[in-house]
């Protein structure tokens, strides 16, 4: 059986000895109002030094424990600071800290109600413990926040998809399928393969072939169930 696709959705979102506690500081949060920016870093030098490093190491999967430990310090020293909380948050996920991870979610939604990383960020984590509803819950915030944003649009896909609602599930996978073309991302193909998952599920096989086909385009490593459609069709 194949890897369920919610852990490799996981595997998408890695974005950009201290023990503090984010919980201890919930109190302490400012709330950024829609006007500003959240997105611009500190004005702790000290912090931001830290968030770079942390951020690199997270960024390039090298040691995400010891990256949480310095987002930790930069959190510590600016509690505004959400791209360090966003990342602390993702470093949390990959760590398999879920708790850790959406306390520091919704520290960020506290701190920037609109978000998007951190809801998106929630939703994953929720989808990852099972809690589906709260994830889909969390991914219909994004699309509230931002209707472009493809990642909410996927994300429900395959939550409506492993739950066997496969009309809402053709439904968002074929708006992540859009946006991702509007946008020439390389995650096209994921959304694409996803698109042939549905079709084969609801038993509209030539759909499905014709998705896999688009998706073999941008991914040699297709669902063994959707390249079995294709062997023996040229390409």
């Amino acid at each position: 059986m194949n890897t369920p696709l919610r852990y490799i959705f996981a595997a998408w979102l890695v974005l950009s000895s201290l023990t503090f506690s984010l919980a201890q500081k919930q109190s302490s949060i400012v709330t950024i109002s829609a006007d500003e920016k959240p997105y611009k870093g500190s004005k702790n030098a000290k912090a931001m030094a830290l968030y770079n490093l942390g951020s690199r190491l997270s960024y390039q999967g090298d040691d995400y424990a010891k990256a949480a430990t310095l987002l930790e310090e930069a959190v510590r020293l600016d509690s505004t600071f959400v791209e360090a909380i966003d990342n602390l948050a993702l470093c949390y996920r990959r760590l398999g800290k879920y708790e850790e991870s959406i306390r520091c979610s919704e520290d960020s939604i506290r701190a920037f109600p609109d978000g998007e990383i951190a809801h998106c960020n929630l939703a994953l984590t929720y989808s990852l413990i099972n809690q589906q509803k709260k994830a889909l819950y969390e991914y219909k915030k994004v699309k509230d926040i931002n209707p472009t944003n493809a990642e909410a649009f996927y994300g429900s896909a395959v939550i409506c998809y492993e739950q066997n609602d496969l009309t809402r599930a053709l439904l968002n996978a074929a708006e992540a399928e859009r946006l991702y073309r509007k946008t020439s991302n390389n995650l096209l193909g994921d959304a694409e393969e996803l698109m042939g998952r549905i079709y084969l599920k609801m038993g509209y096989t030539e759909s499905a072939r014709e998705w896999s086909s688009r998706a073999l385009r941008h991914k040699p490593d297709i669902d063994k169930e959707l390249k079995k459609l294709l062997d023996g069709r040229s390409m």
